[in-house]
C-alpha cells in the first residue's frame, strides 16, 4: 500500500480523502488543474476567454470542454452571501463554484439550461474558493463574471419566538423596528430588511398551510428547517407578493423557522395563521338530479387527492371542489365550468368519475392558464350517479359549474348519399353524443363529432379519410338510421384518419368524424373508390407518350408501396403505368410547389416487380421541392411509377405534385460533353451509373471505376465561378479540367457530406470540362448547379 497515493490510506493508514479530493505526497489534494491565484481580495469582476484554455470537466454541470480557473481567499472581514453572476458572459458559459480545500463543488450553472444564469453562495471568512470558467458542448467561450456580497455574516441565531405545536393558530403584530436578523432566499427583501421570526414544531407528519392573509402587502413570508439562514434548509416562500400562503408536506417533531420579513425592504402590519390542511369529504356537495342548474363555489386548497384527476400529473399544490349528481333519466348531460371574471388566469379543469370519488374515470380535462372554459359531455343512465370535480393549478379558484342536458341531434346528421369521390368540410361544435371506440395517441375521443350517412353505388372498397380535419377519430357503423349500429372499422392515426372498407352495393353506413378535443373542431371527410385513385390494382395508365406531365388527381391517397430509399415512412402513394415507346434512357422527375417532399420509384412491371430506381426530393431555387431519376428501358417495357407524398393530408389545391416522362441525353462522356453554354447562373440534374468512366478524378479517395457524366461550360466573362454538385444517395466528387478530358486540372473537388463544391478563375470564353462522379464506388441521381 502506497501511503503517499492512495486515496483511501492517505498519509496514514485509514485516513481517507473525499470523493473530490486525491492523494499526493500523503495530502489529500483537489485535482490537477491550472489555477490564477487573485490573492485574498475578493474581485469584482473577473473576465477572460476559454479560448486556448486546457480541456477539463470539473463541473458537473458541463462535459469535457476549454476551461478557466480563478482561486481567491475570503479576507478576515469579508465572510457572507456572494452572487457569482455570467449574465455578460457568452450565451454558452458555465461557471461553478469549487471550495479550495475540501475540493467539493459548491455551485454550478448552465446559463443555456437554468433559469437565471447566476448563484448565490455563504462564504465563510478565510475560505478558499475556485471559480471555474468553461462552456457547453466544448465550445470557446468569452466570459465575465460579476461578483456580489449581497448580505454580511448572519449572526447564528435568529432568535425566533417558540409558538410551539398547536394548529390551527394565528400570531399577529408588526415587523416595524425589529432587527434584521433572518436571511431568506426569496429574493424580495433586501438588507436592512425588518423581520420576525417564529419556531413551530408540526405536531404530527402531515401536510401544513402557513397563510399571510391579512399582512400588509409589503411582508413576505419563508419557512426553514431549525435555521434562520441556511439554504441547504430552506423549505419554501410566497415568491410573489399576491401569493398568501405557503402549502409544504413536514415531518412531525422537527422545529421549522417560520420567518415574516419586511417585503421590498417596507415594514408592515403581520397576520401568521397556520393550519393543517385536512382531506375534505368527498364529495362536498350534494347537487341531487335538478338539470338544469348552475352552482358558484372556490375551489379548496386541500382536497386534491379527492377525485385524483388522470389527466393533470395528481399536483399537489392543484385545488378541487367536488360535486355529487344523480341523472334523472338516460341522457347526454354537459358539464361545464369557468373561472370568476377575478381569475383570468386560472381556467378550471374538470374530472368526472363513476359512482364515487374514487370510482372510474369517464372524463377529465386539464386545468388551463388561458381562462378557457372546460366541458364534458357523458350520456349517463337513470339514476346513475356521478362526481364532478371542478380543478385548479392555483390553491384558490373561484368558479361556477352548469349542469345542463342539451337536446340531442339526429344521428346521422347529414345525408351524403352515393355519390364518389366527394369530400365535405364543417365544424363540429356543442357537446358529445356519440362515443369512439379508438384513441389518437392513447387520447379518447371526448369533444364534439358529425355524423354522415353514406350509400354504396356499387359493390366496391371504399376510402373513408379525413385529411383536412383537425384532430379526429374517424368511425364507420354498420345501418343507415342510427349511431348504435356495429362498428365496422375506427382508425385513430396521424397525420390523417384514413380505412378502407368493402361495401355492397345499396349499403348505408354511419360515419362518424369525432373530435379528439373538447373544443370545436374542423371536419373533412373524403370519400372515394379504393381502385379510383390511381393505385397499384388500378394505375392510372399514361401510355408511351414522351414528353408529359400529368398532375396528382387526388389530395389523398393509399399508402401501398415502401420504397426503399424512403422506407417506413407512411406515404401517400400514386401509381402511373408507362410504356416505354423505344429503346432509350428517360427521365422520371417530381414537381411540388411546397417543400412537402415526394418519394419516386420505379418498379419493373407492376408495384410488385424489382425496384429499379429510388429517388428523394430536395428543395430547389423558387420552393419547389423535386424528386428525378433516370432508366435505361426496352421498347414495349412497362414500369410502375410511384410517387409517394410525404405527408398524407393536403389542405391546398395547389400543392399537388406532378410527374414529368421525358426522354434523357445518353450523352455525357468526353467524346460527346453536354453542353451547358454559357448561362449564369445554371441548373442541371443527371444519373451517372448509366454511364463510364470517362476521366478519373485526381481527389476521389477510392479506386475506380467512378462513372461519370461530363459537360462542357463556356465562361461568358472573366470571373470566379463556382461549381456544387448535390445527391441524396452517395458523396459526388466534381472534376473541372481545362479544355476538354485531356487538359490540365483546374480544381477537383469531393464531397465532405453529400455537397460537393468549389471555385475556379476563368477567363472570358474559357471553355472547361467538368466531370461529376461519385466518390467510394457509389453512384446515381445528382444536381450541378454553376453560379
Amino acid at each position: 500500500m502506497d501511503l503517499q497515493s492512495e486515496a483511501q490510506h492517505c498519509g496514514a493508514c485509514y485516513f481517507a480523502c473525499n470523493d473530490a479530493q486525491h492523494c499526493r505526497e500523503g495530502q489529500c489534494t483537489c485535482p490537477d488543474i491550472e489555477v490564477q491565484d487573485l490573492g485574498t481580495a475578493v474581485p469584482p469582476t473577473i473576465t477572460g476567454t476559454t479560448a486556448g484554455a486546457p480541456l477539463a470537466d470539473d463541473l458537473r454541470c458541463a462535459g469535457p470542454a476549454p476551461q478557466r480557473a480563478f482561486q481567491f481567499t475570503v479576507p478576515p472581514d469579508g465572510g457572507g452571501t456572494y452572487r457569482f453572476d455570467s449574465s455578460g458572459s457568452s450565451a454558452n458559459t458555465v461557471i461553478g463554484l469549487i471550495d479550495g480545500n475540501s475540493c467539493g463543488e459548491l455551485a454550478c450553472r448552465d446559463d443555456l439550461s437554468d433559469e437565471s444564469p447566476s448563484f448565490s453562495v455563504i462564504l465563510t471568512a478565510h475560505q478558499v474558493v475556485r471559480v471555474v470558467v468553461t462552456s457547453t458542448q466544448g465550445e470557446d467561450s468569452d466570459f465575465e463574471i460579476a461578483i456580489r456580497r449581497l448580505y454580511a455574516p448572519v449572526a447564528s441565531s435568529c432568535s425566533p419566538l417558540d409558538i410551539g405545536s398547536t394548529v390551527p393558530q394565528t400570531v399577529t403584530g408588526s415587523v416595524a423596528g425589529m432587527g434584521d436578523l433572518a436571511r431568506e432566499l426569496c429574493g424580495l427583501a433586501p438588507p436592512g430588511s425588518t423581520d420576525v421570526s417564529f419556531t413551530f414544531t408540526p405536531p404530527h407528519d402531515g401536510t401544513y398551510v402557513f397563510d399571510k392573509t391579512g399582512s400588509s402587502a409589503d411582508v413576505e413570508l419563508a419557512i426553514y428547517q431549525e435555521s434562520c439562514h441556511d439554504p441547504e434548509l430552506f423549505y419554501g416562500c410566497s415568491t410573489e407578493e399576491d401569493q398568501r400562503r405557503v402549502i409544504l408536506e413536514l415531518p412531525g417533531g422537527v422545529p421549522f423557522v417560520v420567518i415574516l420579513d419586511g417585503f421590498t425592504g417596507g415594514a408592515g402590519d403581520y397576520s401568521l395563521t397556520i393550519t393543517e390542511r385536512l382531506p375534505l369529504p368527498c364529495p362536498a356537495v350534494d347537487l341531487g338530479s335538478t338539470v338544469p342548474q348552475t352552482v358558484s363555489d372556490v375551489t379548496l386548497d386541500r382536497a386534491s387527492l379527492d377525485v385524483d384527476p388522470g389527466c393533470t400529473g395528481n399536483g399537489v399544490f392543484m385545488s378541487v371542489a367536488s360535486y355529487q349528481f344523480t341523472a334523472p333519466a338516460d341522457a347526454t348531460y354537459s358539464f361545464s365550468t369557468s373561472s370568476s371574471p377575478y381569475d383570468t388566469w386560472n381556467g378550471p379543469g374538470l374530472v368526472v368519475r363513476d359512482g364515487t370519488c374514487s370510482g372510474p374515470e369517464l372524463d377529465c380535462v386539464e386545468p388551463n392558464i388561458y381562462d378557457r372554459p372546460s366541458e364534458v359531455s357523458r350520456r349517463l343512465a337513470a339514476g346513475q350517479t356521478v362526481v364532478v370535480g371542478v380543478t385548479c393549478y392555483s390553491d384558490l379558484c373561484r368558479h361556477s359549474l352548469s349542469i345542463t342536458m342539451p337536446a340531442e341531434p339526429p344521428c346521422p346528421e347529414i345525408d351524403l348519399g352515393s355519390t364518389v369521390p366527394q369530400s365535405v368540410t364543417g365544424a363540429s361544435s356543442g357537446p358529445s353524443f356519440v362515443s369512439s371506440t379508438c384513441s389518437m395517441e392513447g387520447r379518447d375521443p371526448i369533444g364534439p363529432e358529425k355524423t354522415f350517412r353514406f350509400t354504396a353505388p356499387s359493390d366496391d372498397t371504399y376510402v373513408f379519410d379525413t385529411a383536412g380535419s383537425d384532430w379526429n377519430v374517424l368511425t364507420v357503423l354498420d345501418g343507415e338510421d342510427s349511431c348504435s349500429g356495429a362498428v365496422l372499422a375506427c382508425n385513430g392515426d396521424l397525420p390523417a384518419t384514413r380505412t378502407e372498407l368493402p361495401l355492397l352495393a345499396g349499403q348505408s353506413v354511419t360515419v362518424i368524424v369525432d373530435s379528439v378535443f373538447y373544443i370545436s373542431n374542423g371536419v373533412a371527410l373524403n370519400i372515394y373508390r379504393r381502385d379510383d385513385v390511381g393505385s397499384c390494382a388500378s394505375p392510372h395508365d399514361l401510355g408511351s407518350t414522351v414528353p408529359q406531365t400529368v398532375v396528382s388527381s387526388r389530395r389523398v391517397l393509399y399508402d401501398e408501396v415502401d420504397p426503399s430509399c424512403n422506407p417506413g415512412a407512411g406515404t401517400s402513394d400514386e401509381v402511373y403505368a408507362f410504356t416505354a415507346p423505344t429503346d432509350g434512357t428517360y427521365l422520371f422527375s417530381t414537381s411540388s410547389n411546397t417543400s412537402w417532399y415526394t418519394t419516386l420509384s420505379l418498379h419493373d412491371g407492376g408495384c410488385s416487380g424489382t425496384e429499379l430506381r429510388c429517388a428523394v426530393s430536395s428543395s430547389t431555387a423558387g420552393g419547389t421541392a423535386r424528386a428525378w431519376t433516370i432508366v435505361a428501358l426496352t421498347a414495349g417495357q412497362t414500369v410502375n411509377a410511384v410517387v409517394s407524398y410525404s405527408r398524407l393530408r393536403f389542405d391546398l389545391p395547389d400543392d399537388l405534385p406532378s410527374l414529368t416522362i421525358e426522354s434523357a441525353s445518353t450523352s455525357g462522356t468526353c467524346s460527346a460533353p453536354i453542353e451547358l453554354g454559357s448561362a449564369v447562373p445554371l441548373w442541371v440534374r443527371g444519373d451517372a451509373t448509366l454511364n463510364a468512366d470517362s476521366i478519373p478524378a485526381p481527389c476521389n479517395r477510392a479506386a475506380g471505376p467512378h462513372p461519370d457524366v461530363v459537360y462542357h461550360f463556356t465562361a461568358p466573362a472573366a470571373a470566379t465561378y463556382t461549381f456544387s454538385a448535390a445527391s441524396s444517395f452517395f458523396s459526388p466528387v466534381v472534376h473541372v479540367l481545362e479544355a476538354d478530358c485531356a487538359g490540365a486540372t483546374l480544381g477537383c473537388f469531393s464531397a465532405s457530406s453529400w455537397i460537393a463544391e468549389g471555385s475556379v478563375t476563368l477567363a472570358a470564353g474559357q471553355v472547361v470540362t467538368i466531370a461529376v462522379e461519385g466518390r467510394d464506388d457509389r453512384s446515381g441521381t445528382f444536381t450541378l448547379d454553376i453560379f
